[in-house]
Parts: structure tokens; sequence; C-alpha cells
């Protein structure tokens, strides 16, 4: 099946509703009527699929029709949608010749990297994980700590097993955990 790709055209109404159009040229005489298919929507974390319809249905001649709007969370940006069974890309007006199922491609925005915090033995952080500025310090972003009772915080230590300074510059996505060691001064016993 040939088809050319369709020509896009988009405005703007009185409401501030973009309305897109899509004139799309088939010129294989093999296309004929009746084959419409399911293309079901499936939900990602990190995004809201706009309005409550999670069954969509292609026109007579296979064509997708329009997706919903979707909103990213916040850090986050939409790249547009794939199928779940080849991971390849779909676009309004594309032909399927099958029922398929799509999800919007989610990722971190430009600028953006996630982190995650582990609590060694001895002691519990505030928070697990989260979502930064590249170019943070790790004293910026990093969890509170709290000893155990006869525990201290040793240090944070990153995935390859060095200590992590507070005036760490974080770039990348990594893993942090936090070591705690017993207090031997609170350890010793004073007998008189």
């Amino acid at each position: 099946l040939q088809v050319k790709a369709p020509e896009q055209t988009e405005k703007k109404t009185l409401n501030n509703v973009v309305k897109v159009t899509y004139d799309v040229d088939w010129y294989n005489a093999s296309l004929t009527p009746g084959n419409r298919y399911s293309v079901s929507l499936q939900n990602v974390s990190n995004a809201t699929i706009k309005g409550t319809a999670r069954t969509l249905y292609t026109d007579n001649y296979g064509r997708v029709p329009a997706l919903p709007r979707v909103t990213p969370s916040t850090y986050y940006t939409f790249k547009g949608w794939v199928r779940t069974d080849t991971n390849a890309k779909v676009n309004v007006g594309d032909v399927i010749t099958k029922n398929v199922t799509v999800k919007p491609v989610i990722e971190l925005a430009d600028g953006y990297v996630a982190v995650s915090f582990i609590a060694g033995a001895g002691g519990k952080i505030s928070k697990t994980s989260a979502i930064v500025a590249s170019g943070s310090t790790f004293n910026s972003i990093k969890p509170t700590t709290t000893p155990n009772t006869g525990y201290v915080l040793e240090g944070w230590y990153n995935s390859s097993g060095s200590t992590v300074a507070d005036t760490y510059v974080v770039t990348t996505g990594q893993t942090f955990t936090a070591k705690f060691k017993q207090d031997l001064i609170q350890k010793k016993e004073v007998t008189l």
C-alpha cells in the first residue's frame, strides 16, 4: 500500500482551540472502503491523556483518527505516539491493517535528570527519588537523613562507591546511597 504523506494544516479558532486538518492523497487503487480497525490508547506514567475514550476507530480506509491531547507531568515532555507492538511512530492519517494499541512517548524535559536515593542499614531518608535540574549541587537535592538510635551518617556514596561531597554537581541520572555506621561514642559503657 502506498500512501502519500498527509499534509497538515492547523488553524486556531476564536476560543484558542487548534483545529488540525489533513489532506491525504491516495494513489493506490487497492485501498478500498470497509477496513475499520480499533486504536486502543494505553495510559503511561507521568502524563494524562485527555478524555475518557480509550478506544478509537479508523475510518473505512484504515486511517488513524485524531489522537487525544496528552498533558505531560511537570519536568516531562510529550514526544508523540507509538504502537506498543512495534514501537513504530503513529501519526494521524497513517493507514493500519489490524487493531493496534498506541501509547504516548513521555521523556524527561531537556535540562532535567532523575536521581534515586537509598538508605543503607542503620537509618532512614526523607525521599527515595527526585527530578532535578541538571547542574544542581548535591547539597541542594539530597534528602534529610535520620540515623537510628546508636548510629550516625557516615556519608553519601554514588553507584561506583565513591564519596559524594555536598559540592558535587549532578549532571546525569544516578543513584546515591546514604551509609550509616554505629556511633562508637554512644556505644561505650561507663562503669563506676
